[in-house]
């Protein structure tokens, strides 16, 4: 009798504690999660959504080599050289974007974005994450 009480009273202690252990790991992460949405330290919202943007990992080099290949900076006639390099930080490939754009596509973009926020960007404002995300449908 006295053995069975020792075990069931080490076995509720022992589920305490990993349920406490638990606990505490939920409580932190999901602070961290909000910080991280709050504040958005390092740029990792525009990370996460550049994610989500690019159809997936393109990775520059070939394996057999050390040294990974040169790329070349295109010139796209619509862009600025800001507007750029965000969309090539953001994972979008400057090069299959058109190099023109049709009124129909002008017309998604307002729809899309509002009519002050593209004549923003028309006149050399880069767009944000949240901009790309809004106008992917329209590309």
């Amino acid at each position: 009798m006295e053995e069975e009480k020792k075990k069931s009273n080490f076995l509720n202690y022992f589920y305490t504690v990993i349920l406490t252990f638990v606990l505490t790991l939920i409580i932190v992460l999901g602070s961290l999660a909000l910080y991280v949405v709050k504040k958005n330290p390092f740029n990792v919202q525009a990370c996460i959504i550049s994610s989500f943007l690019s159809p997936g990992n393109v990775e520059v080099g070939d394996a057999n080599t050390s040294s990974a290949t040169t790329v070349t900076k295109f010139d796209h006639p619509l862009l600025s050289d800001t507007q750029e390099v965000m969309l090539d930080k953001a994972g979008i490939d400057v090069e299959s974007l058109p190099s023109t754009i049709s009124p129909e596509m002008e017309a998604c973009f307002r729809d899309s974005l509002g009519d002050s926020r593209v004549n923003e960007i028309i006149q050399g404002a880069t767009p944000g994450p949240l901009d790309l995300f809004k106008a992917k449908g329209c590309l």
